[in-house]
């Protein structure tokens, strides 16, 4: 990711959080990579899957891997 700008990613507390200009947007949470729900967000994703990020938090948009060679 260190060659995308303006993207970068700290670990806390066990996770990745994910930043743009220093902006939190999501994160990969228990092996689920989840982002903010933003109007952008929706216009980009087809079949739009949310998801709890922890019970009592704001609900996020699931980014589901749909490519082969086993995630890799």
């Amino acid at each position: 990711m260190s060659d995308l700008e303006d993207i970068n990613y700290r670990k806390m507390m066990g996770e990745c959080i994910l930043y743009y200009k220093d902006k939190i947007i999501g994160g990969v949470y228990d092996d689920r990579l989840l982002i903010k729900q933003t109007d952008k967000a929706k216009e980009m994703i087809r079949d739009v899957v949310y998801e709890l990020l922890y019970t009592k938090r704001k609900i996020k948009i699931k980014i589901r891997y749909t490519g082969g060679n086993n995630g890799k």
